[in-house]
């Protein structure tokens, strides 16, 4: 055998080893892919080819928009038996609504800011009350934040019975003698102040007094 015909078989050789080993190899390769596979899945991470889930929707917040005048229930001044002083507010989806809209109902009017310990406080039993009470609004009243502030606030505790409204320029607290925060006015079906709750946090028992002072 010439040398060269043995350098062919040798190149042969080694040939067939590498093939030989090939299938081998292919197999670590999958191997390797479905372990690395499964360990990004129960690690939570979405698979490149998987859609993200999708964004929460935050809270859309309502604002003050008119100071309406009183009207033939009298001189609305926020005390205790004084008409409630009545205001419009622009809904998310541009709708306007008015306090005296809910006459025949009882409403509360909770006043408070993310600033305000006790008005933080107290806000998972006005939940938790609200829940319990669909007959009864809740306006969540709150002192010229911004916007995104209060959406925030109310995603993260999920205050899905209780509506925000934003009085921007404080010409609403004004109107009712607003000295504080927190403060709760409870009223009546009749539109009239039936109690009010100064200072907190409530629990849920100095709620559902109130509301049934209101009542």
């Amino acid at each position: 055998m010439t040398a060269a015909e043995a350098d062919r078989e040798q190149r042969l050789a080694e040939g067939k080893v590498d093939a030989a080993k090939l299938p081998r190899l292919l197999t670590g390769v999958v191997v390797t892919a479905v372990i690395a596979a499964s360990v990004w899945v129960l690690s939570g991470a979405t698979l490149p080819f998987q859609p993200a889930p999708p964004e929460p929707v935050p809270t859309k917040i309502a604002l003050v928009r008119t100071n309406l005048p009183d009207d033939s229930l009298g001189k609305s001044t926020g005390r205790e038996g004084a008409p409630a002083p009545n205001f419009e507010w622009q809904a998310p989806d541009r709708t306007r609504h008015t306090l005296a809209e809910l006459r025949g109902r009882v409403v509360v009017v909770n006043w408070w800011a993310t600033w305000c310990g006790p008005c933080r406080a107290e806000m998972p039993a006005l939940q938790r009350v609200a829940q319990t009470e669909p007959n009864v609004v809740f306006l969540e009243m709150d002192l010229q934040e911004d916007q995104d502030q209060v959406a925030t606030f109310f995603d993260r505790l999920e205050l899905r019975n209780l509506t925000p409204i934003i009085d921007p320029n404080g010409q609403t607290s004004r109107r009712y003698s607003l000295i504080g925060v927190p403060n709760t006015f409870f009223i009546g079906a009749d539109g009239l102040v039936k109690h009010v709750e100064l200072g907190g946090p409530m629990d849920e028992t100095t709620i559902r007094a109130g509301i049934a002072a209101a009542r």
